[in-house]
Parts: structure tokens; sequence; C-alpha cells
């Protein structure tokens, strides 16, 4: 991927003219000599084309590349392209020219009719353009992230040029810079006075501190003028550093909170200490209490409980988490859970994460338990009753290592009704596997345990907090009982209408039919029998036990068909992995 950027470009448009203040990487940093032939001899690169006398009078086609870079173009080229006119400032600049794209977010200091007063022989600023400098096949969610961090720095100075004249302050000292350069070196092709502006500038650092953090980590944690809080990140690079074959985009983040729930949980990537290093040091307290609480094993709900704030405060944190690749989202550790090896996964003994293993586990091998899940397996099939409870903890964390790293997928239960003149032969047949042989534990009453017993198994006990959730099985009630039904084809018209002719008629053939909580209940779940819902999803949405869906499941079987596969929430950290 073309996430690296190439360039940051800082241009002005003022009273005088636009004017190109700041570029980096610039193309030499060297040490300005005023000795024009000592000068002549330090700007010799293997690029260079020689003295105007010794080149060909012709038209020159300007290269937009030099070595990966943008050096070939001239400063009063660039800054030509990108001081644009006052009607498309406030709006997305993109340009690209041969094999670069330039990206920014033009402003405005001052509107019409509120213009800065200024003397003749004082410039003021009217615009002004921070553009970034990318390879041209990047693709177009790259291309919209850095137009996001652009408009957050444009925003930044504006703020500043508006309070304290800051972005005037600068611009008059790296013109000055220029200037004074220009003045000792009338006839210079080069752009040689920027390594003095980076000595004598702070918007410059800034600049190169953006540049830079780009591409390192992806991660923008700066103030303007140490005032005004800078804080973007690009998820492409950072979820490309955790796994060089993931590439997951903004959309897919988004995609992944369309799809989150409140019995969804939070993993971090990292040590909690280490997560909450890598934050701003003015960062949301609430932000670091979720981290400092955060547990595989709980729930959102339950996490919003026990850190006491809202849950769609919690999702918004969760959000952020996801966007700086702090966090993944899984379903809460527990023994009915079923996981399968992800088919983005590096099977070669050889591999980097391999050896990280070693060193974490030392006391087995990652291709080993690799194999382990080749076929889906729920943690309670895992589950060695000789094991100690040393064993047992150290499993569990092998579980969550595989998570963080997406080496493990976690396969939900579905449910489709299937109604067809030959489903008793097909099922009797075995072509389709029935409720009963569901790999979900009957036993366990606990869908989203909060803690973890290391002595002995993932089932826990139950605690204060788990009285606000509604996936709670003890809080919850036995589902109303239908006081009289007047007939079968009464009640399938009235209580089965989403269902299609044919399988109401199925549904009033099973046996079970003749139940009236039995059928009060299918005829609530009935909708969720689409393909579309998993168990646990059910459970929450209806308030229902899972002991007492997985019976109507059972009962119900002639016509009812469970399939396994994952959940839409996690799915987008692994459908664009490559191996």
């Amino acid at each position: 991927m073309d996430i690296n950027p190439l360039a940051v470009i800082l241009v002005e448009n003022g009273s005088k003219g636009d004017r190109l203040l700041f570029r980096f990487p610039y193309e030499t940093q060297i040490t300005p000599n005023y000795s024009k032939r000592t000068r002549t001899k330090q700007l010799q690169t293997p690029y260079s084309q020689g003295s105007a006398e010794d080149m060909p009078k012709t038209n020159i086609a300007y290269s937009s590349t030099i070595s990966g870079s943008v050096h070939s173009f001239p400063s009063k080229v660039l800054s030509n392209l990108f001081a644009v006119k006052s009607e498309l400032c406030g709006k997305k600049f993109e340009i690209k020219i041969n094999d670069i794209r330039f990206v920014g977010h033009p402003l405005l200091v001052y509107h019409q009719g509120e213009g800065k007063c200024s003397t003749s022989n004082q410039e003021s600023i009217l615009s002004f353009n921070v553009v970034f400098a990318l390879k041209a096949s990047a693709s177009h969610a790259i291309v919209d992230c850095y137009h996001e961090v652009s408009k957050r720095i444009a925003a930044a100075l504006w703020h500043e040029e508006r309070r304290v004249a800051y972005l005037s302050e600068e611009a008059k000292l790296m013109t000055s810079t220029q200037d004074e350069v220009s003045s000792d070196l009338p006839d210079d092709p080069l752009d040689v006075p920027y390594h003095l502006i980076l000595q004598r500038s702070q918007l410059a650092r800034d600049l190169r501190r953006v540049y830079e953090d780009l591409q390192t980590s992806g991660k923008i944690h700066l103030r303007i003028n140490r005032w005004i809080l800078v804080s973007c990140c690009l998820p492409q690079k950072i979820y490309n550093l955790l796994d060089p074959g993931l590439v997951i985009e903004p959309a897919d983040i988004h995609a992944c909170m369309e799809a989150l729930r409140p019995y969804h949980a939070i993993l971090l990537l990292g040590d909690k200490e280490k997560v909450i290093n890598n934050l701003p040091l003015d960062s949301s307290p609430a932000l670091k209490r979720l981290i400092n609480l955060a547990n595989p094993l709980k729930s959102l709900q339950t996490l919003a409980a026990d850190a006491d704030l809202t849950l769609s405060h919690v999702f918004q944190l969760v959000g952020h988490m996801l966007y700086f690749g702090h966090a993944t989202i899984i379903y809460p550790l527990c023994d009915s859970n079923v996981y399968v090896l992800a088919g983005s996964a590096n099977t070669s003994p050889q591999s980097k994460l391999a050896d990280v293993f070693s060193e974490t586990f030392t006391s087995t091998c990652l291709i080993q338990i690799m194999s382990e899940f080749s076929v889906p397996v729920s943690l309670s099939q895992r589950r060695n009753p000789l094991a100690t409870s040393e064993q047992e903890s150290e499993e569990i964390q092998i579980i969550i290592w595989m998570l963080q790293h997406h080496l493990l997928i976690q396969l939900h239960t579905y449910v489709q009704i299937v109604v067809d003149d030959m489903h008793p032969r097909l099922f009797n047949r075995g072509s389709f596997r029935s409720a009963k042989t569901t790999r979900v534990t009957f036993a366990s009453r606990q869908s989203t345990p909060d803690e973890l017993n290391a002595g002995s198994s993932l089932i826990r006990m139950p605690s204060d907090s788990d009285m606000a959730s509604v996936v709670s099985d003890e809080a919850l009630s036995s589902p109303p009982s239908h006081k009289s039904i007047g007939s079968k084809a009464t009640w399938s018209t009235i209580h089965l209408a989403s269902l299609s002719n044919a399988e109401r008629e199925a549904v009033l053939q099973v046996d079970a039919a003749a139940n009236s909580e039995d059928m009060d209940l299918f005829a609530r779940l009935c909708k969720y029998f689409r393909g579309k819902h998993h168990l646990e999803e059910i459970m929450y949405l209806e308030n229902v036990r899972r002991s007492n869906l997985l019976h109507l499941i059972d009962k119900f079987r002639t016509i009812l068909v469970t399939f396994e596969h994952e959940d839409s929430a996690c799915s987008v950290f692994y459908k664009n992995s490559t191996t």
C-alpha cells in the first residue's frame, strides 16, 4: 500500500502574492556557503542537470519525481498550484500531476468584509494551504485520510492566526529567511533555505514532526503553538504495522461500529500500561478508566456499568480505540465460544509471529496450537480436566494472544427455517446438523461471564453490575403464556403472519406446536430464524435465556437448521487480510 507521504508543503496567499513557505523533506540539507564557487560545487548531486548554458533551449517537461520525491518541482510552481482562489477555500483540494497526487484543505483567514487592517508595508495572509504529496496510486480512502489530517492542521492554524496572529509571525520568519538566503545566493536554483527555517521556526518543526510521525507510526499528537491539540491518525498505517498482511480501511471500522452491540466486548491489542502511555497526556479520564477496566470477559454493557459511563459514551470511546488501533472487537470469552483458525493466518513455522509466540509461551508451539483449531472447537472441548490451574490460565492467555493477533476467529450459531416436502427425509439422512449437535453448552447459564476462574472454568459468579444487563439470565422472567387459542388456524394467522403459508403449515405440524408456551416463544423468535441473527444476539434482543432458546430449537428441529459463521462486527478485521 502507498500509505506514506512523499512531502508536506505549506503555502500562503497574501496581499503581496503567493509563496511557498516551507516544504519537508527538502532536496539538500547542506550548510549554505556564501562563496558562489563553493556553492556551485556543493550543489552537485547525481541528479544535477548542469548549467543553463549546457542545456538545449527546448521546452522542459518537469518530471514529478526524483528518487521517489517531489524535489524537481520549483517552489514557485508549487505555490502557484496550491494558492487557490478564495472560491475554492474551505473545500477539499486535490490535484494529480503525473505520478504524484497533492491533497490539502485551503482556508481563508478572513472572509470578505472581515479583512484585517494592514499597512502597505506589511503583508497580510489571505489564505493558506497545508498540502501532502502522495503517490498517485494511493487509494481513495488513504487520500481522504490525508485530507482529514490537512483539514485538522489547517483548522488549528486558522484558530491561532485569529487568536494571536501565529501564522503571520511564522510566515514572516520563513520569508525573511528565504530573502536572506536569496540575497546572498541570487542565482540559487535549489531550495537551500529550508534547513535554516527548520532551525528558526516552531511551525516548520511541527510540520516536520507531522511528516515523520505519519511515516513511522501513522499517529499524530501535537499542539500547534503549544495550544491547539491536533490528534489524528492513518488507520491503514496503524493496522499494517500491527500485521503487515492486514488492510483495514476507515470504512471497515465504521462498518464494525454499525454492527457493534452491547453484548460485544473489547480486547486490548497491547498491555494496559502501554496503551495508556500511548495516549495524549490530556486524554479523557473516561477513556483511561475504560482501558483500566477492560476485560475480555466483560460485555460492553457490563463494562459501562462498572466504569459508571453511559452505553453511548462507551461506544464512542470504543470507536476511538478501534480507529487508533488500541483494541479489537470480540464476544466475551466463555465456555460455549467456538473458534477456528482464521483464513488469513500465517502457518509458516518460520513466521515472525511464531518467534514472538515462543518467547511469550515457552512450553508450547504456535503451529501445534494452530493445528488444533484447524476445525471449529469450543473452549469447553479444549479443557483438560486433569490440567492444573496454572496450565488452564496459560491456555486462556494463549487464546487471548491469538485473538489479539487475529489468528482465531469466533463462529456463532445462526438459525434458519427450512421448509419443503423433503425436509423430514433430509434431516433423517443427516444432510443438515440438527440443533442437538450445536456446539453451545446447555449447562452454562451465563452468556457473558465477567471474571475468569483460572482454577477450573470460564464460568463466573454473578456481579452487581449484571443486574443492569438485559442478557443476564438471572434477571429474566419466564415468557408469558398464551391464555387461550381458538384454533391452530386462527393462532397461525395472528401470530405467525411473518411466515409464508408453507412455513405456517410446517410449524403447526410440529408436535411442540400443541404447547401454547412453546408456540408463544416460537412466535416471538421466528423473525430471527432467517440466518441473520446468531443466538447471542437473539438472547440480547428478546431477553431470552440460552437454555430456553436451545430447548425451543431442539423441539422444532424438524424445520430449523443451525449453522455457524463469524459475526459481522468482528469479521471486518479479517476479510481484507492477506497471507
